[in-house]
């Protein structure tokens, strides 16, 4: 996560990229950064686990 957090960098709209998501299928995992006032490759990444989810169904 932290090469392609990186790289993701590098392409950064600055103030203009407001999300960045990274999922991992097999792991069944989304990497989460959002924000204002400064690119959200600089802001924290939230790790969500979205097999529960994928579970349980989105609805209950």
């Amino acid at each position: 996560m932290d090469d392609v957090a990186k790289e993701l960098h590098k392409v950064s709209q600055g103030n203009y990229t407001v999300q960045m998501m990274v999922f991992e299928p097999a792991q069944r995992v989304l990497h989460l950064a959002y924000g204002s006032g400064k690119s959200a490759t600089e802001q924290k990444v939230a790790r969500l686990d979205l097999g529960v989810i994928f579970e349980k169904g989105f609805g209950q």
